[in-house]
């Protein structure tokens, strides 16, 4: 436990919230003026150490520069005298006080209330802020929120994003202002993962089922929306089955499309009716295309980026078959897949 120990031979100690002064050896100067007395002392006294605790009211840890803040306070063991100030101090970016700022200010002896305040309209954007509250008369310095607080600018906008065009999972830098505290990034409305790279760039993933249009970049201040859209490619989804009913040998099917005048293709079998299913029930159905199924069992469908590397049940269906599923969840992309249509 930490201790001080002074002339007198004192000793404290603090622990479990309290402080602990402990008695030890005395010294004072004798009757002649030259000597020393020395004087044991065993007693223990207990004190509770001086604080003012703050509270942000509704537990905000966000706020935009220019907007206003409640700071509860509870001061412990302190006697307050008439006139006394209560001080809502902000600290730097990094959380020092060497600087501190007045943004708020209460006359009260009170022990306990709350405190308006306003984050200041040039204050800088920053992740690492803390608030503490400072007293003036009993002068004290009270402990700072324990909790980083966030500091974001108005007006966000965004000027370009790189690559312009990408499938699911491609990483795009978005490029623009006053993105620190940024707290959502959307592509065509689907939330995605992110990273503050500074104020002028986000590193931002292209989400599962994103579809073509405006990227959304939100902070607690603002929300602004790309002036173009981003494109979601599309990606070739290759399969490999047979009909059953169409099989002829060595991994060949009558051409039955192009037999039926339905297609000029000489290669022609069948129409596959392709679908992708959510992976968790209730397993609901995300999308369906056709394609077609050529008479040596392969099949190429253009699929929306959106899907690619994310995992789905699939159900292939022909004009005349019955829709199989594949058996577990498959991974989407420009793998080969075999399936068997009955």
């Amino acid at each position: 436990m930490p201790f001080t120990a002074g002339r007198e031979g004192c000793v404290g100690l603090g622990t479990n919230g309290y402080g602990y002064v402990i008695g030890g050896m005395q010294v004072s100067q004798a009757a002649n003026g030259i000597d020393e007395v020395f004087t044991f002392k065993s007693d223990m006294w207990q004190y509770t150490p001086d604080s003012i605790k703050p509270t942000i009211v509704g537990v905000v840890t966000a706020f935009c520069a220019g907007s206003s803040i409640t700071v509860n306070y509870q001061s412990v063991a302190l006697t307050l005298n008439a006139g006394n100030v209560f001080s809502i101090q902000l600290s730097n970016a990094s959380g020092s006080f060497s600087s501190p700022v007045t943004i708020g200010t209460l006359t009260s002896t009170a022990t306990s209330g709350s405190i308006a305040g306003t984050i200041p309209t040039g204050q800088g954007a920053g992740t690492g802020y803390r608030i503490r509250i400072v007293s003036s008369n009993f002068p004290d310095i009270g402990e700072d929120n324990g909790v980083n607080l966030t500091i974001s600018r108005n007006t966000l906008s965004i000027s370009s994003f790189l690559p312009s065009s990408g499938l699911a999972g491609d990483s795009i830098t978005i490029t623009g202002t006053n993105f620190i505290g940024a707290s959502k990034v959307r592509f065509n409305g689907i939330l995605t993962g992110f990273r503050v790279i500074s104020a002028t760039q986000i590193k931002a993933a292209v989400p599962q089922l994103a579809t073509s249009g405006k990227i959304n970049v939100i902070t607690a201040c603002d929300s602004v929306l790309s002036t173009t859209n981003f494109l979601v490619n599309t990606f070739n989804f290759p399969m490999k089955l047979f009909v059953e009913g169409l099989y002829l040998n060595a991994q060949q099917m009558v051409p039955t499309l192009y037999l039926s005048n339905i297609s000029s293709d000489t290669n022609a079998c069948d129409t596959i009716i392709l679908k992708l299913h959510q992976p968790i029930v209730p397993y609901a159905a995300l999308h369906e295309t056709k394609c077609v199924l050529l008479k040596d069992g392969s099949s190429v469908c253009a699929m929306p980026g959106g899907f690619y590397n994310g995992s789905y049940f699939v159900e292939v269906k022909t004009r005349n078959s019955i829709a199989t599923w594949s058996k577990t969840a498959i991974l989407i992309n420009t793998a080969l897949l075999f399936l068997l249509a009955q």
